[in-house]
């Protein structure tokens, strides 16, 4: 049995396929994961970096309202400042417990000690809130640089220590993400690595396959062309062949048999005077011998002249077609317009030969198949083409494939292919049919 390669070529190919799709969908799953890691790294980066600073500005604007509460005791404006105050306090505690909730900061004891500095602060806040205005006046500006100040320092230092906390935490993350991309480049080097060799392969093994078969191919090619020409070569020489038998089956026909009969017929003709003079009864029976083999003798020359007609030979491809074309509407009431333009009596042996036998043939088709009433014949001859129609008025056929044409008509196309010309047919349901044949002629074959 023979294999077949084409289910190996798509089973490699899907599987190809389904490879790097697999491989692909890995990747993207892997690149997106990477890619929310860092878009998480940033955000927590950035709700980090803006608690600190919250921090740092409300512990500042608090330091700044308690000094200018302590330095520019107001009774108008003091406790518009305690709300201002209030509210900073209100602000830095939801930051320090956003903070506290926050997981990402890695550092919670600093955060812890954050709050501690914040309650130490906020101590010597509500210290100075307790203060009458000369308390304030004379205690104030030594309180801040004691009590405030400090703290306000301790607690911006540590926010400053936890956003460098922050940033390194940051760094390390974008280090991580980093190597996860350096690792995706590689797998993803490695797939296109896999994938590229498993194509060439594949690539390779059609290539071979498609070389064995195209090498496979020609060599039938060839074959069948060394087959067609060889059986064309038999069929010119079969066709040769058979008109050369025909040749000498019409001559013998013609030369032996028609003139043994002649001589019988005068044989006849001699023992009739006899019988005439001797007074004979037998002359009735020598009439009908003669007779008989008068029809015997017309019989003989309508087949040599079928084979073989002598006037193709003798008078021309013009006068052998005419006297067919007569014979041809004696015979099947169909009629015959002939039309031969040129001097092609002065064609090769071998053209008026396949002129005459393609008319010949044509014509009997006509009568068997086509039941024409008038059937028209062009012959052209020219300085370097013979050119043959054939028409007809018949039923006409639709078009149908070589293989299921008629001997008759293969018969043509090989006597005319032979001579290197070639054959058309035209027809339709009732259109009749159009036979065309174009013959190249030697040089200077038309004189």
């Amino acid at each position: 049995m023979k294999q077949r390669g084409w289910p190996v070529v798509l089973l490699a190919f899907a599987m190809l396929t389904a490879f790097i799709v697999v491989a692909g969908s890995v990747i993207y799953r892997y690149v997106g994961g990477v890619q929310r890691q860092l878009q998480q790294t940033q955000d927590d980066y950035r709700e980090r970096d803006r608690l600190l600073t919250s921090l740092r500005f409300d512990t500042l604007y608090l330091a700044i309202e308690l000094r200018d509460y302590l330095l520019n005791p107001s009774p108008a404006s003091d406790a518009e400042r305690k709300v201002r105050l209030l509210e900073f306090r209100d602000s830095i505690l939801r930051s320090l417990t956003q903070a506290e909730n926050q997981k990402t900061f890695q550092d919670q004891g600093r955060i812890r000690d954050l709050r501690e500095r914040f309650d130490t602060l906020w101590e010597s806040v509500n210290t100075v809130l307790g203060l009458t205005p000369e308390e304030r006046q004379s205690k104030g500006p030594a309180f801040l640089m004691t009590k405030v100040f400090p703290s306000r320092e301790a607690m911006i230092l540590v926010t400053r220590e936890i956003s460098d906390l922050n940033s390194a935490l940051l760094e390390r993350r974008q280090a991580s993400i980093l190597q996860a991309l350096d690792a995706v480049q590689t797998r993803l080097i490695g797939v296109l690595a896999i994938t590229a060799s498993f194509g060439l392969i594949v690539a390779i093994l059609t290539t071979l396959k498609m070389r064995a078969l195209e090498s496979r191919a020609e060599r039938h090619r060839q074959q069948t062309e060394e087959s067609a020409d060889e059986l064309r070569r038999l069929s010119q020489r079969l066709v040769q062949a058979q008109e050369e038998e025909r040749k000498a089956i019409s001559r013998e026909l013609h030369d032996e048999v028609g003139q043994m009969l002649t001589a019988l017929r005068m044989e006849l003709g001699a023992v009739r005077k006899q019988c005439d003079s001797g007074g004979g009864s037998s002359g009735a029976r020598i009439d009908a011998a003669d007779s008989l083999a008068e029809k015997t003798l017309q019989t003989v020359r309508d087949m040599a002249r079928g084979l073989r007609p002598a006037m193709l030979d003798e008078l021309g491809l013009s006068s052998a077609l005419k006297s067919h074309a007569r014979q041809f509407s004696r015979h099947s009431g169909i009629s015959v317009n002939l039309e031969v333009h040129g001097n092609v009596d002065s064609l090769p042996e071998s053209h008026r030969t396949c002129a005459y036998r393609v008319v010949q043939e044509a014509l009997t088709n006509c009568a068997r198949h086509a039941s024409a009433k008038q059937v028209r014949v062009t012959l052209r001859g020219s300085s370097d083409l013979l050119s043959l129609r054939v028409q007809d008025d018949g039923t006409g056929f639709s078009s149908q494939p070589a293989s299921r044409r008629g001997l008759g008509l293969l018969g043509i196309e090989e006597r005319v292919r032979e001579l290197g010309g070639s054959v058309s047919l035209i027809s339709q349901p009732r259109g009749g049919a159009l036979l065309s044949a174009e013959i190249p002629l030697p040089p200077e074959s038309l004189t």
